[in-house]
């Protein structure tokens, strides 16, 4: 969050807009995965097959689609009207060097989570965040850079945190010296689901941008994304969730879908608390971290909300399904709610501009969660108040919690005081 404040202070709405682009044009080759990353988590998970190999694998598929993929864009976008042709070549082929190992931190990251390894795969992921702010600091705010040097910070953080990670969690597994071919059927076959889920979801979660470049301008690009930034940081949350719950069921044998349901209703009451907090709160702070000219992404922000808040419904749900191997309702939702998002926002963009843009995005990602929720309902004989609304059990974990969180406090105080704690 800080490192966007500082882009957007030092570029503007414009700049800002442009380095969005950017970025986009990176998320959207990172779709070229063809869903290994949850495939190299699954049969991580699963155990039943030689990890080193399968590091192996993971290093090399995704240095090798993340290189073509790349490839192809820089010699294809100059043909895309609109979109990128007005941004420098240099700045877009700093942004292509990043994919490669844009794609070996997400299926290295992968791996680490079949392995359960979650405090490794937070080191990653700081690393990566700190690394860029630092660099951000050094070449936007210190040395007044622009769209150049944001990019610079992008693709340097990326290469810096996928280094480290590999050097120092893969040192108690010996990779294999060739990557295995046998494994390609396997994790194709089951990540190629999974990709066609994800193909949607980012054209759901993405295409009012692309829309809003053709009917708007870059400016409100970059409001837009603000918003979108702000209010996606609550899917910290349930994507954590999602991320141990996987390899979680993957190893659970009886009650699954009882603890599915318990993680499902848990994470919608702190999201929907939180979405209450960022409402009465959004305007103030984007403009006292922003400045006044991104008032416009208060609006946004307004507007999206709901579908965030149940969006973190369907990420719990979606890993059950996963887990069970049950992709073909996921993939139906997708489906409709990127019909849904497409065809919302043609009629509301033109009208009412990213607020327009906000509301269809609510109202798409509202169809694929209610869609999947029916489904995991009917399955497992459950109410939907069980999926939302905590029970007695839940309330005294929320009161046994909060015991504990005293009890750490007086400990951490006394110990502030010098004097020597008690046993806890």
């Amino acid at each position: 969050m800080v490192t966007g404040i500082v882009i957007a202070r030092q570029l503007g709405p414009e700049l800002r807009g442009e380095y969005g682009l950017v970025i986009l044009a990176v998320n959207l080759l990172a779709l070229g995965h063809l869903g290994l990353g949850p495939a190299i988590t699954y049969f991580t998970g699963k155990n039943k097959l030689d990890r080193g190999k399968i590091l192996t694998f993971t290093i090399g598929s995704s240095l090798f689609l993340g290189t073509v993929f790349a490839t192809i864009f820089y010699f294809v976008y100059p043909h895309i009207p609109e979109i990128w042709t007005d941004i420098p070549r240099p700045i877009i082929l700093i942004g292509l060097v990043s994919v490669p190992f844009y794609f070996l931190t997400n299926f290295f990251t992968s791996f680490l989570m079949g392995l359960l390894k979650v405090k490794q795969y937070n080191i990653v992921s700081i690393i990566r965040g700190v690394s860029r702010l630092l660099l951000v600091v050094i070449l936007i705010w210190i040395f007044k850079g622009k769209v150049l040097e944001t990019t610079i910070s992008f693709t340097s953080a990326i290469i810096i945190a996928c280094m480290l990670g590999l050097f120092l969690f893969t040192r108690d597994i010996k990779p294999a010296r060739i990557t295995e071919p046998s494994f390609i059927k396997p994790f194709l076959s089951y990540g190629f689901k999974v990709y066609i889920i994800i193909v949607f979801h980012f054209l759901n979660y993405r295409l009012d941008i692309f829309l809003i470049k053709h009917f708007l301008t870059t400016s409100d690009v970059g409001f837009y994304q603000i918003a979108v930034g702000i209010s996606e940081s609550l899917w910290y949350i349930p994507t954590a969730l999602n991320y141990v719950l996987l390899p979680t069921l993957l190893i659970m044998r009886e009650g699954s879908s009882k603890f599915t349901a318990k993680v499902c209703r848990n994470s919608f009451v702190v999201m929907l608390i939180l979405a209450i907090v960022l409402i009465l709160t959004g305007k103030f702070f984007i403009i006292l971290l922003y400045g006044e000219e991104y008032t416009p992404s208060a609006f946004a922000l307004y507007s999206i909300m709901w579908g965030i808040v149940v969006t973190a419904l369907y990420k719990v749900i979606f890993a059950d399904f996963s887990a069970r191997r049950r992709l073909g309702v996921p993939i139906l939702g997708s489906i409709i709610g990127v019909l849904v998002n497409l065809a919302a926002n043609l009629y509301m963009i033109p009208r009412y501009g990213i607020v327009g843009a906000g509301i269809s995005t609510s109202l798409s990602y509202s169809v694929l969660t209610f869609i999947l929720i029916g489904c995991f309902m009917r399955h497992h004989k459950m109410r939907l108040r069980e999926l939302i609304i905590p029970n007695r059990e839940d309330l005294e974990s929320y009161r046994e919690g909060l015991k504990s969180l005293r009890a750490f406090l007086q400990v951490a105080g006394k110990k502030g005081k010098g004097d020597k704690p008690p046993t806890v």
